[in-house]
């Protein structure tokens, strides 16, 4: 789903490097 993937996306770049 798409919705799932731009989740995904929001919480990789949310979380810090």
């Amino acid at each position: 789903q798409v919705f799932r993937a731009c989740i995904g996306y929001q919480a990789l770049a949310s979380s810090p490097s």
